[in-house]
């Protein structure tokens, strides 16, 4: 009778260890589950123009050459400290060539790259995917499977050199959105992240203290962007590193820009008058005459 209870023991074991298995498989489909509804997926765009171009000519340190290449993009979690986290990254090399021999259309062939010069098929968690549009001349950056949860998100499209087009969202932008579109990144989207970057800085990382994108945009409007001889800053790192650079600016524009803002925000008309014109003083060139004329008319509406 020893045998036969054996195998009954055995069956019994086995029917239970299936069972726990079974088990496991669920569990492990619902966290998947969790991960994706935990992510969310970017997508972005960055026109360039043609060195040819007018607009080139006269401010080409605002913007991209269609050719430029190779071409990098990185997104950012800004944490409740302050502290970024590298969310993804990408890197596209660039070759333009007809599409045949009496043809006035070009073709790009982009290989995309990881980290390491892996190439990179299709975007996904930590790989960004890089890819350009020869007749729109406009790189198409496709990000997934960021992490939910910070308060802010920096998104750069750049040069190994540093020159960067910048943009800084916050968690209402993201929330609820499984896939969040931007309009194309341009030189006024990094004007606003270079302010955010200084005030965060000025506020020792404390990103509850430091000034909203939306806030931004509300006062410091593209119309007012236009009377600035604006220029994109360059990281002031030592030595600027493509596969982990870091966005660091100590612009004497954007510092000035926010403490004006901070009085305004104070309703202290005399004293950002006073402030405003001590700055004339310091350098007469660091904001044209059309802008100085909007600070005035901003705190005089301040009686």
């Amino acid at each position: 009778m020893k045998p036969i209870h054996s195998v009954k023991t055995f069956l019994l074991v086995a029917v239970v260890l299936i069972a726990t298995l079974a088990g496991c498989g669920k569990v492990t489909q619902t966290s998947s589950k969790t991960s994706t509804d935990s992510t969310f997926d970017l997508k972005f765009t960055v026109a360039t123009v043609a060195t040819a171009d007018p607009i080139y000519k006269t401010a080409s340190y605002n913007y991209f050459p269609a050719m430029e290449s190779p071409v990098h993009t990185v997104v950012y979690g800004i944490g409740k400290s302050g502290k970024n986290q590298e969310l993804s990254w990408g890197k596209a090399l660039l070759a333009l060539k007809p599409s045949g021999p009496t043809s006035p259309t070009l073709s790009a062939k982009v290989t995309a790259f990881r980290k390491g010069d892996i190439e990179l098929e299709t975007a996904d968690y930590s790989w960004a995917k890089l890819n350009f549009d020869p007749n729109t001349k406009q790189w198409a950056a496709d990000v997934r499977k960021l992490k939910l949860g910070y308060p802010m998100y920096l998104i750069a499209f750049y040069t190994p050199k540093g020159k960067a087009y910048l943009s800084i969202i916050d968690n209402k932008r993201v929330s609820g959105n499984g896939i969040l579109s931007l309009a194309p990144l341009t030189a006024y989207d990094t004007f606003i992240a270079t302010l955010i970057l200084e005030d965060l800085q000025d506020q020792k990382g404390v990103i509850e203290a430091t000034v909203s994108p939306g806030e931004l945009k509300a006062f410091f409007t593209t119309d007012f962007f236009d009377l600035l001889n604006y220029r994109l800053p360059l990281s002031t790192a030592t030595k600027f590193n493509p596969e982990n650079p870091s966005f660091v600016y100590a612009r004497e524009l954007e510092k000035r820009l926010l403490a004006l803002y901070g009085l305004w925000q104070e309703n202290e008309m005399e004293e950002g008058v006073s402030l405003l014109e001590k700055y004339r003083k310091d350098n007469p060139n660091w904001l044209s005459p059309k802008a100085e004329l909007w600070w005035i008319s901003r705190f005089k509406e301040l009686k």
